[in-house]
């Protein structure tokens, strides 16, 4: 075990990307790296990781994770595949 990923202590997460895209409160990706003064390329990844299956995110938060697996390299392994079982295998997660 590693510890669990601390993505607020590391990095300014943008506030709810996708929920604000769905209700209209921001029209794109740019327009909530601009309310949020971080990258649009920033943004986008964030989003990537709603998408992410269940269970590799409840082993991130307990810390059940490669310990290779760091905040800044999963940032730069976005966007990862939509499919959980290829997310797995990706994130070497499937055991």
């Amino acid at each position: 075990m590693s510890g669990p990923l601390r993505t607020v202590s590391e990095y300014k997460a943008p506030t709810q990307p996708v929920p604000r895209l769905r209700s209209g409160r921001a029209d794109s990706a740019l327009a909530i790296a601009e309310q949020d003064q971080v990258r649009s390329a920033y943004v986008t990844g964030v989003m990537g990781l709603a998408y992410l299956a269940p269970d590799i995110v409840h082993r991130l938060v307990r810390g059940d994770h490669p310990r290779e697996l760091t905040v800044g390299r999963l940032m730069k392994m976005l966007p990862l595949p939509l499919d959980w079982d290829e997310q797995r295998v990706v994130l070497k997660m499937s055991g």
